[in-house]
């Protein structure tokens, strides 16, 4: 005779056993109210009922059956599923580079923050690179061999002229 199979461990305390789960039917949008007792795509399971949005939060949006802040989530920035990328965060809605001193240069899976004061690769604005001998300085690309206002280097500027990077004579 085969002995009875083991029978499941007790769920924790505010949980029901739901076929092979445990569920909290208060808030399981798939066991609400009742095991098998599904909501709707747009309903949250709140106190064991199936209700439209996030009723504790009208700010909040219901995303994949969860109460979230669109307005600061991460994965749902201003909308179900928008996820932040590239270094961005959610800030009031939107993916925003988290500092003043960052550019969002592209869009969509490309987007990346990128120091446009500082980068060869974005000089002074998103994709413009500086080309061959020329140097990033402040926010535009300058030839620092003959520019008398960035001799030889960033910011040091020669009273007459720039001459192969150094300054020269009047």
């Amino acid at each position: 005779m085969d002995a009875a199979p083991d029978a499941p461990p007790p769920c924790p305390a505010g949980q029901t056993r739901c076929a092979a789960a445990c569920a909290d039917l208060s808030a399981d949008r798939a066991h609400c109210g009742a095991c098998g007792r599904v909501c709707l795509a747009d309903q949250t399971c709140f106190r064991g009922a199936c209700v439209p949005g996030c009723p504790t939060n009208p700010a909040q949006g219901s995303c994949n059956w969860l109460c979230v802040s669109l307005l600061s989530d991460e994965d749902h920035c201003g909308a179900c599923g928008v996820s932040c990328i590239g270094g961005t965060e959610c800030v009031q809605g939107a993916c925003r580079c988290p500092s003043t001193e960052l550019t969002l240069c592209g869009s969509g899976a490309a987007a990346r923050c990128e120091a446009t004061q500082y980068d060869p690769r974005h000089c002074g604005a998103c994709g413009v690179v500086c080309g061959a001998g020329l140097t990033l300085c402040g926010e535009r690309c300058r030839n620092l061999s003959n520019d008398s206002r960035n001799c030889g280097r960033c910011g040091n500027a020669c009273p007459n002229r720039c001459a192969a990077g150094s300054c020269a004579g009047g």
